[in-house]
């Protein structure tokens, strides 16, 4: 077992700003007043970095440029005044205004003075031109004034014309801008934060910031941010991203924007969020197993071997690959370690690596070391495998099992085996078995550490079922029988044809044409084709099938019209009046179809379809191709799941207690501890 590091809390940077905002013009000016701890002033020289193009002086004086500007920024110095506790570092920038109605500085554009190695703390005041509003982390303060002490990687600063929404006059503040009024809205998610808020404040420890603000971006982002969320205009009207997405972003307070990733290790703070907010809310309802089937699903769509990479060398998501490595993968292998360690152990672990890194970097080492520190397990192994090597174990049922009795006692023996390429993972298998007369599945837990492990259970009463990991603990590559069709096999194949129906009316032709350039131009794996070629795809390829007069539907698909009109008649819906999206599989090659009623909806289609890979059936009405019907085709069966007796049904699981229970076993905390008195903000938060 390793020894817990000590983690050296970073020195601190005072910002006071004044700012002069012009986002018409296209230009910031900027009086910086800075208190510098003396170890970021080596031998009495100030080094800082800022945007390049601005010219900064420093008491009225010019700094001196080192080198020339890379990536965006210049690096300047400057002697430090002896007998001087702080300088004042002005400059006006100018900016390219962007196209839509919000401006954004990010952490990291280097529009503040930033010195590396440092963190940062802030008071704000901002001049605008009237009707422009500005948000940065912290408490607002007045008119366009923030205010943050605690420490920070950075400051953001974002500007539009917001009108503001509030509830509550406490800490922490919850406060929505929206460029346009909807009391409504505003409602909703300040409701949905307040109970978030207190809920992970419960669960993990007092929330870390003064407030916590939605804000509305016309770009479509999602971006989590210390103390505040940048939000797309359609995404945060979306129904599903109060209790997803939303959630997500502010438990991001807590990983990520409270205890900082050390970038250098891989990305951990992806998979413990989504394992905290997407997953844990899930799982409080009763949907654990289908989501975490559903992220091992999205793996096999989109991750094939030769492209898997490690948790290790994720940083950020940038496509569906990544997506599925760092937040699925991540967050599957939280839950092993929760179900290995056990929820008190799990819960002690990761409090404790936010008391011992808040405000802090850190890595996958340190996280493995708080955990085995918490839990006095030796973690080593856990963590090579899961965080340093790519890939994922399959696992097998090698022979039938075979039941036996003796002496008044039953006996099951099987075989589990790995099949992957690779080494032998050291895995702990959950085993279900169903016995005559008992209502639940008995559970028993299976130690894999080579190719194959021989497994003897003894039972009162007869084994008439079992199931190999029958709710999905294990990250691993799912059984092909336990992967029903979905878009996302299409999507994530390493080649895609698209095909078109050569026969259909000119203009629905065009409009087809018009979503495949589209489409092409996002995925270079895509190529055009159309339904009168000869076309015979290698393997590989996944097709998409476009059009209800495409001449391949019943060739790639048959049968699939006939399943898509019955699950459509379940949900009273209609074909004719919807467009229609359905997942199938020929052989081994992925197959999904399209049909639309109103050509006029394509675009909208186009847009929206990568979004539902994780689904085999979905459906969508009118011209702005508004959702109403997402779904799964089920399981039919898999290999992992064998009758003992003729005619056996599986057992139900036992149930389990939802991570968000343990919540309430945790007693009412202070909001926030003081900071500084030297650099407190002030403790009433202003109403401006």
């Amino acid at each position: 077992m390793v020894g817990l590091a000590v983690a050296v809390e970073p020195p601190v940077v005072w910002h006071g700003l004044e700012l002069r905002l012009d986002p018409a013009a296209g230009t910031l000016e900027v009086s910086d007043h800075l208190r510098v701890p003396v170890e970021l002033r080596p031998r009495g020289e100030l080094r800082f970095v800022l945007r390049a193009g601005w010219t900064p002086r420093v008491d009225g004086h010019p700094a001196e440029p080192v080198g020339s500007a890379e990536r965006g920024v210049q690096e300047w110095r400057y002697t430090w005044p002896q007998g001087r506790e702080g300088v004042t570092i002005g400059y006006r920038g100018a900016f390219e205004a962007p196209e839509g109605q919000v401006g954004w500085f990010s952490a990291g554009d280097a529009w503040v003075p930033t010195i590396p190695d440092s963190r940062v703390r802030f008071r704000m005041a901002v001049e605008a031109p009237a009707g422009w509003v500005v948000v940065s982390e912290g408490m607002p303060l007045g008119e366009n004034g923030w205010c943050e002490d605690r420490p920070l990687e950075g400051i953001d600063l974002v500007w539009g014309r917001f009108l503001r929404y509030r509830e509550g006059s406490g800490v922490p503040l919850r406060l929505a801008y929206l460029l346009e009024p909807d009391a409504s809205l505003a409602q909703r998610y300040l409701g949905t934060a307040g109970g978030a808020l207190d809920l992970y404040s419960r669960l993990i420890a007092p929330y870390p910031y003064a407030k916590f603000a939605l804000v509305e971006n016309d770009r479509q982002t999602g971006y989590g941010l210390p103390s505040f969320t940048l939000m797309g205009s359609r995404v945060l009207r979306l129904p599903f991203i109060l209790d997803s997405a939303f959630v997500h972003e502010i438990v991001h307070n807590w990983w990520g924007n409270g205890v900082f990733v050390d970038w250098d290790s891989g990305n951990w703070s992806e998979g413990l969020t989504t394992y905290f907010a997407d997953y844990a809310q899930e799982e409080a309802k009763g949907r654990g197993a289908a989501f975490r089937h559903a992220a091992l699903q999205k793996y096999a769509d989109y991750v094939q071997t030769h492209r898997d990479l490690p948790l290790a060398q994720f940083r950020s998501r940038h496509d569906e690959l990544s997506h599925a490595v760092g937040y699925h993968k991540g967050m599957m292998v939280f839950h092993m370690l929760r179900r290995r360690l056990g929820d008190q152990r799990f819960l002690k672990g990761v409090r404790r690596f936010w008391s011992d890194y808040r405000g802090r970097r850190a890595g996958f080492g340190d996280l493995r070391a708080v955990m085995e520190v918490a839990s006095g397990t030796d973690l080593r192994r856990f963590f090579e495998q899961w965080v340093d090597r790519p890939g994922a174990p399959r696992l097998q049922i090698v022979d039938a099992p075979q039941v036996s009795r003796e002496g008044g006692r039953w006996e099951l023996r099987l075989r589990l085996g790995q099949v992957q390429p690779g080494p032998a993972y050291r895995l702990e298998v959950p085993l279900a078995v169903s016995l005559q007369g008992e209502p639940r599945a008995r559970m028993h837990v299976v130690r894999l550490s080579g190719r194959e492990t021989a497994v003897t259970l003894r039972f009162a009463h007869e084994p008439v079922h079992v199931r190999v990991d029958p709710a999905f603990d294990v990250f691993r590559r799912l059984d092909p029988e336990e992967r029903p069709p979905s878009l996302g096999a299409v999507w994530g194949a390493e080649r895609i044809w698209v095909v078109l129906p050569r026969r259909a009316p000119a203009a629905r032709r065009a409009a087809w044409e018009a979503l495949a350039a589209q489409w092409l131009q996002r995925y270079p794996q895509m190529t055009l084709h159309w339904d009168d070629e000869a076309l015979q795809p290698p393997p590989g390829v996944a097709l998409w099938i476009l059009g209800r007069e495409n001449r391949l539907r019943s060739t790639w698909a048959p049968g699939l019209a006939a399943r898509v009109a019955q699950r459509l008649g379940e949900q009273n819906l209609s074909a004719q009046s919807l467009a229609v999206a359905a997942a199938a599989r020929h052989g081994a090659t992925a197959v999904a179809l399209l049909q639309v009623v109103q050509p006029e909806a394509l675009p909208a289609l186009a847009r929206k379809l990568p979004h539902y890979g994780r689904y085999g059936i979905v459906a969508f009405e009118g011209d702005s191709a508004r959702n109403v019907l997402k779904a799964q085709w089920p399981i039919a069966s898999s290999s992992l799941s064998r009758a003992l007796r003729e005619g056996a049904r599986a057992a139900p699981l036992p149930a389990r207690r939802p991570l968000l229970a343990l919540a309430k076993a945790r007693p009412p905390v202070e909001a926030r501890p003081d900071a500084p008195a030297d650099r407190a903000c002030p403790a009433a938060v202003a109403d401006r």
